[in-house]
């Protein structure tokens, strides 16, 4: 069986020398991991290769399935960022932000609430996705980054 061009890819990307010393780093937990000079267009591209490395590794190891985390540091960038990681990871997901009552006795919005929920409810079913979360604090120092959890 043929391997999606897109696959092949991300595998290419990920097996050259500057990416996998890092992806190596990143695999023995040897913080902090920096990726600098990643011009914003392709950052979501470096997610998928990271995203990719490490579920064909953890498929190797047989190993219990685990979360990545994609902050972005505003709502915005958060959607061009998810727009652009579907072309290379199709079966990533959006959490859409949630919605804080600026007023009293006003409910938040039912169809976000319910997308919330259900996304909440598969990454509890299946955390082998990938997932985009907006960063509520310190925005001004969170570009995009990247944490995994076991």
């Amino acid at each position: 069986m043929e391997k999606p061009i897109g696959a092949e890819l991300l595998e290419r990307v990920a097996a050259s020398e500057p990416i996998a010393h890092k992806l190596d780093a990143i695999a023995k937990a040897a913080w902090p991991v920096k990726f600098s000079h990643v011009i914003e267009p392709a950052q979501a591209f470096l997610a998928a290769v990271i995203a990719h490395s490490f579920r064909r590794m953890r498929d190797l190891q047989h190993s219990t399935k685990s979360t990545i985390w994609i902050l972005c540091p505003s709502v915005h960038s958060q959607e061009l960022f998810y727009e652009s990681l579907l072309n290379w990871q199709p079966d990533a997901l959006f959490l859409p932000e949630a919605e804080l009552a600026a007023v009293e006795n006003v409910l938040p919005d039912p169809e976000i609430a319910a997308e919330r929920l259900a996304l909440l409810t598969e990454i509890e079913r299946d955390s082998s996705a990938i997932k985009s979360n907006r960063c509520a604090s310190s925005t001004s120092t969170v570009k995009h980054r990247c944490a995994t959890s076991a």
